[in-house]
């Protein structure tokens, strides 16, 4: 189960082509973990691991179908959670974010849809323990309601 968000604050640069800044996130409850390419299992549900990101992106519609397509990168971190408290964050890394969607125009200025969204995040964990650094690499994918103000 997880939760996902995304919120982009931008502007037209050409017709059906927006550049904005974007900041985008999942929370996933009882998070599956796989370690050098073996299941590891799954956590308990009361365990949350999120991951996080602040970066630009890329939007453009394809019209008359109001359908778009939207891509982005930049910095991300991501946090566990126990019981509602972090209890560790990894450093910051890299993220993406993809969306592909489709609106409908409810009035002059908005657009209200739905989008399904890929979240991918490569970020160092260090292991202080063992003097090592790890790369975490995390993905979430959802379905989306999506409001556009135009």
């Amino acid at each position: 189960m997880s939760g996902m968000a995304d919120i982009a604050i931008g502007s037209a640069v050409a017709s059906n082509f927006i550049l904005a800044a974007d900041l985008f996130g999942a929370t996933i409850t009882g998070p599956t973990r796989t370690q050098d390419g073996k299941d590891v299992g799954t956590a308990s549900e009361d365990v949350t691991f999120d991951v996080s990101g602040i970066g630009v992106s890329a939007t453009y519609y394809i019209m008359p179908s109001n359908m778009y397509v939207s891509a982005g990168a930049g910095m991300a971190m991501n946090t566990v959670e126990l019981d509602g408290k972090a209890v560790g964050e990894t450093g910051t890394g890299w993220g993406v974010n993809a969306m592909l969607g489709k609106e409908w125009w409810v009035s002059d200025n908005w657009g209200l849809g739905v989008a399904g969204q890929v979240i991918y995040a490569s970020v160092p964990d260090e292991d202080k323990d063992n003097d090592k650094t790890y790369t975490v690499n995390t993905m979430a994918f959802g379905v989306l309601f999506s409001a556009t103000y135009n």
